[in-house]
């Protein structure tokens, strides 16, 4: 559905920043990256690794092991990537962060949904008492 497209929109502009990290450092070598440049791609590469797990996790059909590795993956964004986003351009920064906060909390929500989905309701028997 929508969750999946959006994450894989998500992941393909992952995959493109870790290229242009790679490759505008000539694509010869990753060791002439800046420390910056090193943890930008470290994090990029943890956050889509998480969110293709979670996609795999979809496709089997455990949304609730999905929307939580895909709030762990955004976790990492905020607090990981976006730091390093900050060094080199401040406003892709606050877009970058306002995205994935938006994203985060629709996550958040559809978790939240799911967990209720799961609960049994109120006055309803879990199992048989035994006898």
């Amino acid at each position: 559905g929508v969750v999946t497209a959006v994450f894989v929109f998500w992941v393909g502009t992952e995959i493109l920043t870790i290229l242009a990290l790679v490759l505008g450092s000539g694509g010869d070598s990753i060791a002439h990256l800046s420390f910056v440049n090193v943890g930008s791609l470290c994090s990029t590469a943890v956050s889509t690794a998480m969110v293709v797990f979670a996609l795999a996790c979809l496709a089997r059909g455990d949304r609730l092991a999905a929307y939580t590795w895909l709030a762990r993956a955004l976790l990492v964004s905020i607090f990981v990537t976006r730091v390093f986003s900050f060094v080199e351009s401040q406003f892709g920064a606050v877009i970058g962060v306002g995205f994935d906060v938006l994203l985060l909390i629709s996550v958040q929500l559809m978790a939240g949904q799911e967990r209720r989905r799961a609960m049994p309701e109120p006055g309803e028997r879990l199992s048989e008492p035994p006898r």
